[in-house]
């Protein structure tokens, strides 16, 4: 099955600029009031020397008005951008009841400040000029006067409170035509105000949850949508979508060898979030459960299981009294994975039954092997082998001491300590599994 191509110029702070000049110099007015990201990423693309507000003479400095890209966006942003900008504030204005010719003289007035404070000062200072002079003049300080340049100063305050109220139907449309719609196209979210308004800094609601159904339809252009909100203010949604898609995951398991793979697959620190500690808890579990399945022994196997069992029905209690907003979610999680375990247990020991293996009383610790981590230290210990190791006389090693304190640990992990020149080889005399007669 073909999977969907991510829409061009979707889920990026750097889109392309079209190559038609009316409707570039349309996409760079977008950019300049919803966009400023995407703004200052193509200044930067066209030369790196740009800020976000470039004037006149920076064009003009070492003859950069030369090049090509320069020269389209000389007549874009000191010309054409101030008359499409003047002309929509004209239509504006004249829809608020001002007199047509007003607006006209208006929008002239706007283009002629616009394009000379542009030329002075910065584009984006020409534009606000050229607005607010050619409304001034154009209305005569009457009321639709008011309404615009109130409306235009405070555009990025009130615009995320009142355009999310006005796009709710949208995004519902948008998130129920995704639901249908064929895993083969393309995904509609780019379509959502969070990435086309970069000056939504208020959680938009459902964002979460479509960009959660995008991941698990399709994982490409999810994983793309989900990088681009969390390098912005709708950074929420992605760590709650990203929270459910690991909760998710780790409902799906159903026995101990799943369960250990886990901890290889969870996106813990990726966007730090409330439920980064539960995350962790889960990914420990899951490591301890890996180690505890390689064990070479189903005693020793039966024993790191035990005690993993006590510690998931130790986080159902914390999660049962917790208060935290994700605990309810987490919790049906760590019982099921609790009885998980419980059944291997009692299935290893039904094996070992059928085999007659006497467990060993010698033994009353599981050592640490290579795969858990929780093993560190004994530095000197195992420079000092080495050091025999490498002596010419070649004596005999005997590594001795009491019960608990680490022998059998160490030796599995003298395959991490000694340096590569050195062959290891791990042999065990308890690999098999006596049978009792």
């Amino acid at each position: 099955m073909a999977k969907p191509e991510i829409p061009a110029n979707a889920y990026t702070y750097a889109p392309k600029q079209h190559p038609n000049l009316i409707i570039g110099s349309l996409q760079l007015l977008f950019w300049l009031v919803f966009r400023p990201r995407a703004w200052e990423n193509h200044l930067r693309r066209i030369n790196s020397s740009f800020d976000k507000n470039v004037y006149l003479l920076q064009l003009f400095r070492n003859q950069r008005w030369q090049q090509s890209e320069v020269q389209r966006f000389l007549i874009q942003g000191f010309i054409l951008l101030p008359i499409l900008f003047s002309l929509f504030t004209g239509l504006v204005s004249w829809g608020l009841g001002t007199p047509l010719n007003e607006a006209i003289y208006g929008v002239a007035l706007g283009v002629v400040f616009g394009v000379a404070f542009g030329v002075a000062g910065g584009i984006a200072f020409g534009i606000a000029i050229g607005i607010v002079v050619g409304v001034a003049f154009g209305v005569a300080f009457g009321m639709a006067f008011g309404v615009i340049v109130g409306g235009g100063l405070w555009v990025n305050l009130w615009r995320p409170i009142i355009l999310p109220v006005i796009l709710t139907p949208w995004h519902w449309l948008l998130y129920r035509f995704d639901k249908s719609r064929h895993e083969q196209l393309s995904s509609l979210l780019h379509k959502h105000l969070a990435f086309w308004d970069e000056w939504q800094y208020l959680p938009i609601p459902g964002l979460d949850k479509h960009l959660l159904l995008t991941l698990e339809k399709r994982p490409a252009e999810g994983q793309a949508a989900l990088n681009f909100l969390s390098t912005g203010p709708q950074r929420w949604a992605a760590q709650a979508a990203q929270i459910e898609l690991d909760a998710r995951q780790l409902e799906r398991y159903e026995d101990a060898a799943t369960i250990g793979q886990t901890h290889q697959s969870l996106t813990i620190g990726k966007l730090q979030g409330p439920a980064d500690t539960l995350l962790r808890s889960f990914a420990r579990i899951s490591n301890h459960v890996s180690a505890a399945l390689s064990q070479e022994s189903t005693y020793n196997q039966r024993l790191s299981l035990t005690s993993i069992a006590d510690r998931l029905d130790r986080l159902v209690r914390e999660l049962t009294r917790s208060s935290d907003k994700y605990a309810a979610r987490f919790r049906p999680i760590a019982q099921r994975w609790g009885n998980i375990i419980e059944l291997t247990i009692e299935d290893l020991a039904k094996e070992s039954e059928l085999r007659q293996e006497i467990d060993s009383p010698y033994i009353i610790g599981v050592p640490l092997n290579q795969q858990q981590a929780v093993f560190v230290g004994r530095t000197d210990i195992s420079a000092r082998i080495e050091q025999l190791l490498l002596d010419r006389r070649r004596p005999p090693l005997l590594l001795y001491g009491q019960r608990r304190t680490g022998k059998t640990s160490l030796l599995n992990n003298l395959g991490r300590l000694l340096p590569p020149r050195i062959a290891k080889s791990h042999t065990s005399c308890c690999n098999s599994p006596s049978p009792g007669r």
